[in-house]
């Protein structure tokens, strides 16, 4: 799916006990879904949940992308799960903005999410709390002046003593701001 140009947007509604507004990109066992945000365009959803499934029999994991590319690019969400069971990557770029309140990154065992924020301009802020590595496995890489914004606690492996985080802040100007504490390893998972 694509939402771009100035003035394209797409808004997932709540409703209370009618629609939750989640949006799912790699729902089903087996599929790959993708979100492709830009030249202006904007996105706005309650939750987003990317690659929901792992492997179910005979059909393989499920995998959900999303790119964020280009100044005015826009996406908003309250939740963000990259990587629930399946395989998620969030992809923000050349000016890109993403902003929400809470986000896990590798959220269940089994799962594997990577975020990548990289390009001057491009800026992700969080207002509530960010776990790389929730049971799972996450990444976080930050890069060639993309910049983070945590708002609260940052937690690195944060959940289980079998999840992995890594966060990566490379090259000038890339910068991770977070507004409370960084904890690592919580559980005696990996962290680095």
């Amino acid at each position: 799916m694509e939402v771009k140009d100035s003035g394209s947007s797409w808004t997932s509604i709540w409703q209370a006990e009618v629609n939750p507004g989640n949006s799912w990109i790699g729902l089903a066992a087996g599929s790959t879904g993708e979100l492709n945000i830009s030249n202006g365009g904007s996105v706005n959803t309650r939750g987003l949940v990317l690659g929901h499934v792992g492997e179910s029999g005979p059909f393989g994991r499920s995998a959900g992308i999303v790119r964020v590319e280009g100044p005015g690019s826009q996406l908003t969400a309250v939740n963000m799960h990259i990587g629930n069971y399946g395989d998620g990557t969030l992809l923000i770029s050349q000016g890109g903005r993403v902003a929400n309140w809470y986000t896990l990154i590798g959220a269940e065992r089994g799962g594997t999410g990577r975020a990548t924020v990289s390009g001057a301009g491009s800026l992700w802020t969080m207002t509530g709390e960010t776990q790389v590595g929730g049971y799972g496995t996450g990444e976080l890489l930050i890069s060639d002046r993309g910049q983070v914004r945590t708002g609260s606690l940052a937690t690195i492996a944060a959940l289980d003593s079998g999840s992995v985080g890594m966060v990566h802040v490379k090259d000038p100007g890339s910068i991770w701001d977070i507004a409370s504490n960084l904890n690592m390893a919580v559980f005696s998972g990996q962290a680095t």
